[in-house]
């Protein structure tokens, strides 16, 4: 059957995040705010997160929430408030994101690469980011982001993070089609990849070495379309 549609992950595959230099504004922001210090922070932050993925809890979307984090955070350092926790996470979280923004990593190419694959099959992207931070990181990289993709599937949507079938099956529903007419395209074996093979779509996996069991590898988007050109009808 002819392959009609292409899901696409973000991080790793359309842009690589960098985080070190947001964590550490992060940090250091709710310190000030609380009169503490940031490795204090940065070690309730941490002890948090190990809590958190060594729970059931691993891939919940609600509980690996950045807001929820530091909601934790500040109540371990005494601000309990809601008012003062809602105003200190937003100044917390803008300076992070804007740290983000600043931080990604993409090649200009790539929405010329993107528009080409558009013109060939439905466009789309699945991943277990934010849909918020996911648009805003999108628009950064292409413009508009809905220029280039018909739909978003996010962790808002799934409800969890990835490895999830969810995130194929929720898309195959939007394109209203079955799962050999789709490829999805990741960084990630594991957690982009197998959920998606497993359901039946074909797979290519960009990334600098091969792993996994994916239908195809590429060391990058360049790449991955020339595949993409042999599965044209």
């Amino acid at each position: 059957m002819a392959i009609k549609a292409v899901l696409f992950d973000a991080d790793g595959t359309l842009y690589k995040v960098r985080t070190e230099k947001a964590y550490e504004k992060l940090f250091d922001c709710i310190a000030k705010e609380t009169n503490s210090d940031t490795k204090t922070v940065e070690n309730i932050w941490r002890g948090h997160i190990n809590n958190i993925l060594n729970s059931e809890d691993a891939r919940s979307a609600k509980k690996r929430k950045r807001e929820y984090s530091i909601e934790i955070v500040l109540g371990q350092l005494g601000i309990l408030d809601k008012k003062e926790v809602m105003e200190i996470t937003k100044k917390a979280l803008d300076i992070f994101w804007q740290q983000i923004i600043d931080d990604l990593k993409y090649e200009a190419e790539y929405a010329s690469v993107i528009s080409r694959i558009m013109k060939k099959f439905r466009v789309a992207v699945a991943s277990d980011e934010y849909r918020k931070n996911l648009e805003c990181k999108l628009n950064h990289v292409f413009g508009t982001w809905n220029k280039y993709f018909e739909f978003l599937i996010s962790a808002d949507d799934t409800g969890e993070l990835k490895p999830s079938e969810k995130y194929s099956k929720m898309s195959l529903e939007r394109f209203a089609m079955k799962p050999e007419e789709a490829v999805f395209i990741g960084d990630s074996w594991e957690r982009d990849l197998a959920p998606a093979k497993v359901l039946g779509l074909k797979t290519i996996l960009i990334a600098d070495e091969k792993e996994g069991a994916p239908d195809f590898f590429a060391k990058n988007l360049f790449e991955a379309e020339k595949i993409l050109d042999s599965m044209v009808a």
